[in-house]
């Protein structure tokens, strides 16, 4: 059998049912008060919980508003000095570009003045090489002119002597009589 804890058998038997049953009851009332009590305290602490999270959740919400205020006149300020840094680097480029500009100009105009007197000399020399070296070629021509015109002379001398020489071979082979009427058709 089994005992409980008052040292007592279960089965005492059926005389002491009711104050058994007394004491069942007065332990289901002692536990159902227990349980109840813990509920309460799980419901406070869920209470405290939540009340901490909404307390957060507003801590969250105040903070970030406060950071978006801060990031937004922080973006504001970081913009206009932007915007005059680049408006105060804008108008130094151009200053500079102009500087720039300037000093190519007088370079290039320094330059286009030394090419010019460059090809002007060279021009000049060129001029005066093409003259020197057309007379030399009229020179030369005219020396050439006169060397074909005596080749040419003494040429014409060796023919002449050439066509008298055959002149001659013809005058000793041909018959000296004249020559037959009957042949002559």
């Amino acid at each position: 059998m089994v005992d409980s804890p008052k040292e007592r058998t279960m089965t005492d038997g059926s005389s002491n049912l009711p104050e058994r049953v007394e004491v069942i009851e007065q332990k289901l009332d002692g536990l159902i008060q227990s349980v109840d009590a813990r509920f309460e305290q799980v419901d406070r602490r869920f209470d405290q919980v939540d009340a901490a999270i909404v307390e957060q959740r507003a801590y969250t919400e105040f903070a970030y508003d406060k950071l978006d205020s801060k990031m937004d006149g922080g973006f504001a300020r970081l913009d206009s000095k932007m915007d005059a840094g680049v408006a105060r680097l804008d108008s130094k480029m151009d200053a500079g570009f102009a500087r720039l500009d300037a000093k190519m100009d007088a370079g290039v105009a320094r330059l286009d003045a030394k090419m010019d007197a460059g090809v002007a000399r060279f021009d000049a020399k060129m001029d005066s090489g093409v003259a020197r070296f057309d007379a030399k070629m009229d020179a030369g021509f005219a020396r050439l002119d006169q060397k074909i015109d005596d080749g040419l002379g003494k040429v014409e001398g060796q023919f002449t002597q050439l066509e008298r020489k055959i002149d001659q071979i013809i005058d000793l082979h041909l018959p000296k009589s004249p020559p037959d009427a009957s042949n002559s058709e």
